[in-house]
């Protein structure tokens, strides 16, 4: 086990300029491209002043590109992390409120990522909601011969399987997630419609349990970026309200945490992205869907079958699958 930490930044780079909508998309698009290589026998450019530093050494082999765990340590208590993990010590926890995206993204602007290696993050209870650990993790990397850009570790499958999205769900346990969530794409020009989006197990993802390589972070700092923005402004917005509007979750949390936590499934479901998922009839099931197990197997089927083949039908035989589950809890 090892220790990072998050190296001071300037409030400038912690607060972007925001990037207009119809810009998104081309900034998107720049940061799926690697960092351009020089010419062979050319000497590399001077590195600025500024440079980022580079990330920590990371298990890897000669057939399989490095993989970097990170455990962020949010307390004496959660800073013991197992063997295959480097701690990212966020003791300091500046800014509770906006719970992992603030160390994940202090951590992107601070380093530099090796664009052949994958990076992940995860919350000290890892383990606990999915029975895995950095051997397995590592292992999937290996078994599917790094050919993914993402692989996904998804606690509790069994809620992603019975909405159409992870805001519906958010939205139907915590009223006004959803309706938040579409406000913050559309401000920043990110085209998505979420009365027709659908996810299934192999792009749906909680905790931000992922790993990936950098094009992946570099899109997903970019939407981190603009919504720290929008959930920093003044109040009067009625984004930024809606953003700092607190939920019944714990102790009031906001619901920007839950938009953030849904950045990586709108990554992994936009097809700009190779998903692989961990097989979720493995993972531990202990929502109270979990005794739904073959309703659950049914509906993640038909959305599976309507984002391939997009026929309306499948969608409906979701719907009706949904509703008698949701009934069960006088939804």
């Amino acid at each position: 086990m090892s220790i990072v930490t998050v190296a001071p930044l300037d409030q400038r780079q912690l607060t972007p300029t925001p990037v207009p909508g119809s810009a998104l998309k081309p900034a998107l698009e720049q940061a799926h491209e690697p960092a351009p290589r020089p010419p062979q026998g050319s000497a590399p450019a001077a590195a600025p002043e500024s440079a980022r530093r580079p990330a920590p050494a990371a298990a890897g082999s000669p057939s399989t590109p490095p993989v970097h765990l990170m455990h962020i340590a949010y307390s004496e208590a959660t800073r013991s992390a197992e063997d295959g993990f480097t701690v990212l010590d966020n003791m300091a926890n500046a800014r509770p409120d906006w719970y992992e995206l603030w160390p994940v993204r202090r951590w992107l602007h601070s380093h530099e990522l090796d664009e052949q290696a994958y990076y992940g993050f995860f919350s000290p209870k890892f383990r606990a909601k999915t029975q895995l650990g950095s051997a397995e993790v590592r292992a999937l990397v290996q078994a599917d011969g790094a050919a993914s850009d993402v692989y996904l570790f998804c606690a509790q499958p069994d809620v992603g399987m019975f909405f159409r999205h992870v805001y519906e769900g958010a939205g139907v346990v915590y009223p006004g997630v959803d309706q938040s969530a579409q406000q913050f794409f559309a401000r920043i020009g990110y085209p998505t419609d979420m009365s027709s989006l659908v996810m299934d197990s192999s792009t749906i993802v909680f905790s931000n349990y992922v790993v990936a390589r950098p094009r992946y972070w570099r899109a997903w700092l970019a939407i981190a970026d603009l919504l720290y923005h929008w959930g920093e402004r003044p109040h009067g917005d009625a984004l930024t309200d809606g953003l700092n509007t607190p939920t019944t979750y714990g102790d009031g949390v906001q619901r920007k945490v839950f938009v953030a936590e849904g950045i990586a499934s709108m990554l992994c479901s936009s097809g700009v992205f190779k998903t692989h998922a961990w097989d979720p009839f493995a993972m531990p099931w202990f929502s109270v869907f979990s005794r739904f197990r073959d309703q659950a197997i049914t509906a993640d089927a038909l959305k599976k079958a309507y984002r391939q083949a997009g026929q309306q039908a499948y969608l409906d035989a979701f719907v009706k699958i949904q509703r008698e589950v949701l009934s069960q809890f006088g939804r």
